[in-house]
């Protein structure tokens, strides 16, 4: 039973990913920006994209978030603009419909023309016959790996060596904080509001934290110093803390939580409850911070931007969260998100050339220019990756700013360093609520700390048997 209902919440619950285009990854290590662009091979000369002939309307599925929402219609206008004869109807759908609706659309063919999701969706299963392929039906391999990180477009290789969506980027999860300024600056502490540096260790997180910690008469926390709930955003923390302290969790085929390295790596977190620092009965914190009772929320990049949209009135900053040993940089794999796009425009001309149209104007930087005024995140596309770096490329506001210089750094300082469990039939919506549902049990004082490792082992490995 217990099987089961982690494969259903595995299933109806990988869009928690979502907002955050939160969790795992490619299957290999890609280079930073600048090397990707000249280690790949150069983009064919594919000439201009014209648009359909005839008049077309496509129905595009995106979910239902606020600043997605603005970011897409938005993009569409501009797209509609230059294509007069394409017509695109956004379809906000809630993340958890998102979720259960895709698979069986597919399955049904009864999927709209474009769909936005997760790589997460389909890492279980094989793209092949489900999908417009991307490449080569859209463009070429060398240049779909010319215009973003190799490693990323990975994420959706099919059994026939093609790639199956075209990637936006990915919301960090467990990569970062956002911090709320006033409870830091009430508590004395010191940092560059906007994009924090100061911070560059644990320890340092760790003692701002605490420093903002708040306690009741009674000694009860009133305000966290720091929170890591929801845990199904911040659970790659783990999992990369223990690796970067030497912990090898998947080999030969085998999953293995028990380590001392992992156990290191898990004591460092409980250590945050059993120091009154974080009160994990506190409430998730996409709701608490706002609130005043958390200063510091680990949720990934992407809150920055969705908190800032539906806050914004709150000052906010954010941090990286630093490697908790710097000598051996690795960090857990991500799911990327991106677009999707349907097998039946391969039947219809007109359906077929405003896919590719669309598909050009997103393979360009102006996306992610659109994007990054209201989201931040790890970012696929190397044309915004070197033009951000090199000054040719400048948002338009404070916020936009804020958010690339987020981005570029978190993108560079980490993409090269993702690791990817190999050889693992799991995907990452089964491990990330494993992780985060035995990290709950924890920190709430159910489990101790070595019945959650090896409650770890014996999950992951029962749900590899499985597949």
């Amino acid at each position: 039973m217990k099987k089961a209902l982690i494969f259903v919440i595995a299933v109806v619950l990988s869009l928690m990913l979502a907002i955050t285009f939160s969790t795992v990854g490619c299957k290999e290590e890609a280079a930073p920006a600048e090397e990707a662009a000249e280690e790949t091979a150069p983009a064919e000369e594919a000439g201009e994209v014209m648009g359909p002939e005839n008049e077309v309307e496509l129905d595009w599925w995106f979910q239902d978030w606020t600043a997605g929402i603005e970011i897409t219609t938005e993009f569409t206008n501009e797209v509609m603009a230059k294509y007069p004869n394409i017509k695109i109807n956004i379809i906000p759908i809630t993340y958890e419909s998102l979720t259960e609706k895709t698979i069986p659309a597919l399955s049904a063919g009864t999927e709209p023309d474009v769909i936005f999701g997760y790589a997460s969706y389909l890492e279980e299963l094989d793209p092949v016959g489900l999908l417009l392929p991307l490449t080569p039906d859209i463009m070429s391999k060398a240049e779909a790996e010319s215009i973003w990180y190799k490693s990323v477009l990975q994420q959706m290789e099919g059994s026939d060596g093609n790639y199956y969506m075209l990637p936006w980027g990915c919301g960090g999860d467990g990569y970062g904080a956002v911090v709320h300024n006033e409870l830091m600056e009430a508590a004395g502490v010191e940092f560059t509001p906007g994009v924090i540096t100061e911070w560059d260790t644990w320890d340092k997180i760790v003692d701002a934290a605490a420093a903002a910690t708040q306690y009741n008469d009674d000694g009860s926390i009133k305000v966290s110093g720091i929170s890591m709930d929801p845990y199904l955003n911040s659970w790659p923390i783990f999992p990369s803390f223990a690796m970067q302290l030497g912990a090898q969790p998947f080999k030969d085929g085998v999953w293995d939580w028990t380590e001392p390295a992992s156990k290191q790596a898990m004591e460092a977190l409980n250590k945050l409850v059993t120091d009154k620092i974080f009160d994990p009965q506190g409430g998730d914190a996409y709701t608490a911070l706002p609130q005043g009772s958390v200063a510091m929320g680990i949720f990934g990049a992407w809150a920055i931007g969705a908190l800032g949209v539906d806050y914004p009135e709150l000052e906010l900053s954010f941090t990286s969260i630093p490697p908790i040993n710097p000598d051996n940089l690795i960090y857990s794999s991500l799911a990327w998100g991106g677009y999707f796009f349907s097998k039946k425009a391969a039947d219809d001309p007109d359906k077929l050339a405003a896919v590719k149209a669309i598909a050009a104007e997103l393979s360009t930087s102006r996306h992610t220019e659109i994007a990054i005024e209201k989201w931040a995140g790890l970012i696929a596309n190397l044309e915004f990756l070197e033009g951000f770096q090199n000054g040719t490329i400048v948002p338009k506001t404070d916020d936009g700013k804020r958010n690339a210089a987020i981005g570029v750094d978190l993108t560079l300082s980490h993409v090269p360093y993702i690791v990817y469990y190999e050889g693992s039939k799991i995907g990452s919506s089964t491990i990330g609520v494993i992780t985060g549902n035995e990290m709950s049990a924890l920190f709430t004082g159910q489990q101790d700390v070595d019945t959650t490792l090896q409650n770890l082992t014996d999950l992951l490995n029962e749900e590899e048997a499985l597949r």
